[in-house]
C-alpha cells in the first residue's frame, strides 16, 4: 500500500496488488464477487473505450490506445472487427478471434481439490470453477477446503511461515477457526493470533466446518472428541493413573480373598475318617454275578426254645443269615418269691 492517501494515486501499490493477489491465490479472499467483463452495468453510464464490456457492446479493450494490437475488437465501436466472433483479451476460450476448439484447459488446476476446466468449443467463456467437497481427503492427512488441499496447521505455515526460520507453526488447537498458530521458537505455551480465518470448510470443533469465521455443523461427541485431541497429554495422564488405580484395586481384592480362604482352612481342620465297625474286614475281590449270590434268608424264630436259625435251614440254603437274636430278658413271674444266697 501506499505510505500516504492522495488525490493523484490511481493505482494500487506492487505491495497491495502482492498481498491481494496472494490472498486470492490461497482462497482466503472470497472471488465470487468478482464477475467476467460482460454485460457490466457501471454506475457512470455506458462508455465505449472505458475497458468494460458494457450493454450493448460486444468488445472493449479500452480504446485506440488500450486496443494496441488487438485485432479482435474495433476499438471505436466496441464492436466485434471483421471476421472475428469473440475477443482474445477478454474471453477464455477465444483463440485467435474464433471460439477455442473442444476440451481446451481454460482454467487450469490449482491442486487436487481444484480440478481444471475445458472449453465445450460452442461458448467463448470458460465454465464455472468448480472444486471438490469440502472436508475430502486428499492425501498427507490433510482435507479439501475452498478449493485447497490444506489443513490448519498448513495454514499456519503459509500465513506465518515467514516469521520462523524451520517454518515449524503449527495451530494452537482444533476448535475455532480464528487463525492462531505457535512455534517451539515462539516459546513454550505462546500462542499468536492473527485478525485473519482459516478457509471455509477447514474442519473446527465437534467436527464441523469453518464458514465466514464461524464453526458450523459441530456436534457432542465431535467437540469431546476435539477437546481430546487437544489435550492429548492430559488425557494419556489421567487414563493411566485410572488405569493403575484399578489395577492395584483388584490386585488388592484378590489378595484379601486368598488371605480369607487361608485363615478359614486354618480355624477348621477336616476330622480323621472313622474306622469300620470291629471285626469287619473289606471284601477285596470281583462281586459274584447276581444269579449265584446268595439268598439271604429271613431266619425262623423257634418260639419255643427262644432262638433263632442260624443253619440255613431256610429259602436259599448255604447262605449267611443274619447275626443271632439275644434271648429276651428275664421277667420273674408275679408273686413269687426270691431268695438270694
Amino acid at each position: 500500500m501506499n505510505p500516504s492517501t492522495s488525490q493523484g494515486i490511481t493505482h494500487f501499490s506492487p505491495c497491495s496488488i502482492g498481498n491481494i493477489c496472494s490472498a486470492i491465490g490461497r482462497n482466503s479472499v472470497k472471488t465470487n464477487c468478482l464477475t467476467d467483463n460482460k454485460q457490466v452495468t457501471t454506475i457512470s453510464g455506458q462508455q465505449c473505450g472505458n475497458g468494460i464490456v458494457e450493454p450493448g457492446e460486444e468488445c472493449d479493450c479500452g480504446g485506440t490506445e488500450g486496443c494496441g494490437n488487438d485485432s479482435c475488437c474495433d476499438p471505436t465501436t466496441c464492436k466485434f472487427a471483421s471476421g472475428a466472433v469473440c475477443d482474445d483479451s477478454n474471453e477464455d476460450c477465444c483463440h485467435n478471434c474464433q471460439l477455442a476448439s473442444n476440451g481446451t484447459v481454460c482454467r487450469s488446476s490449482t491442486g487436487p481439490c481444484d480440478p481444471q476446466e475445458v472449453c465445450s468449443g460452442t461458448t467463448a467463456t470458460c465454465p464455472a470453477d468448480v472444486t471438490a467437497p469440502e472436508g475430502q481427503g486428499c492425501g498427507n492427512g490433510m482435507q479439501c477446503a475452498s478449493g485447497q488441499c490444506t489443513s490448519r496447521d498448513q495454514q499456519c505455515k503459509t500465513v506465518m511461515g515467514s516469521y520462523t526460520q524451520g517454518n515449524d507453526t503449527y495451530a494452537c488447537d482444533s476448535s475455532g477457526c480464528a487463525i492462531s498458530c505457535a512455534s517451539p521458537e515462539f516459546g513454550t505455551g505462546v500462542c499468536y493470533g492473527l485478525q485473519q480465518n482459516f478457509l471455509d470448510g477447514t474442519v473446527c470443533g465437534g467436527g464441523g466446518q469453518c464458514l465466514n469465521g464461524q464453526c458450523k455443523g459441530s456436534s457432542v461427541g465431535g467437540q469431546v472428541k476435539s477437546w481430546i485431541d487437544d489435550h492429548k497429554a492430559l488425557v494419556i495422564g489421567l487414563a493411566a493413573s485410572i488405569g493403575a488405580l484399578l489395577l492395584f484395586s483388584l490386585l488388592g481384592c484378590l489378595t484379601r480373598c486368598c488371605r480369607r480362604r487361608r485363615r478359614v482352612r486354618k480355624a477348621s481342620p477336616s476330622a480323621p475318617p472313622m474306622p469300620p465297625p470291629g471285626g469287619w474286614q473289606g471284601w477285596n475281590g470281583r462281586a459274584p454275578p447276581m444269579e449265584q449270590q446268595a439268598y439271604y434268608a429271613q431266619p425262623q424264630q423257634h418260639a419255643s426254645q427262644g432262638w433263632f436259625d442260624q443253619g440255613g435251614s431256610g429259602r436259599g440254603g448255604g447262605g449267611y443269615g443274619a447275626p443271632p437274636v439275644p434271648p429276651p430278658a428275664y421277667a420273674p413271674r408275679s408273686g413269687a418269691s426270691v431268695r438270694y444266697a
